[in-house]
């Protein structure tokens, strides 16, 4: 069955952040587009809930897969269960060095609603900004902020 709603994507742990928000923005499913050149892979994404202009992970994600160290036992943690915080989880207290993150859903909504709540997103007309913008806005950002 087909959602209408939103896309759902299954994620491996090793694969590139940034390189993820340019793929689901070629294949048509924004939601992520704040989340550009975010260093990193996937795996890493939750630990911290990684967060730019105005979007945090815990936004888009709807569970994170992990397996316990000690027994070899794999977990589903819903995003409510990964308890996100600015810049914080589960992962960082509880669940530091007793599991590792094996891969991460993501919940990208059909109905795409920008965030412009940021920096230059600000300068952008919510009425017909596009994610490729959004997405260019951010990595424009980003490396006017690198030395």
């Amino acid at each position: 069955m087909m959602n209408l709603i939103a896309w759902y994507l299954h994620v491996g742990a090793g694969e590139n952040w940034h390189r993820l928000v340019k793929y689901t923005l070629q294949e048509g499913m924004p939601g992520s587009g704040n989340l550009a050149l975010i260093p990193g892979c996937v795996g890493s994404s939750p630990i911290q809930n990684i967060g730019a202009y105005g979007v945090e992970l815990q936004r888009v994600c709807a569970y994170v897969d992990c397996v316990e160290l000690a027994t070899g036992k794999q977990v589903r943690l819903t995003a409510k269960e990964c308890r996100f915080g600015y810049r914080d989880s589960i992962f960082k207290h509880e669940y530091q060095d007793r599991f590792a993150i094996v891969a991460v859903g993501l919940r990208l909504p059909k109905e795409w609603q920008p965030v412009l709540t940021y920096g230059d997103l600000t300068r952008l007309d919510p009425t017909t900004v596009t994610p490729q913008q959004v997405f260019n806005c951010g990595v424009s950002y980003a490396h006017h902020q690198t030395p």
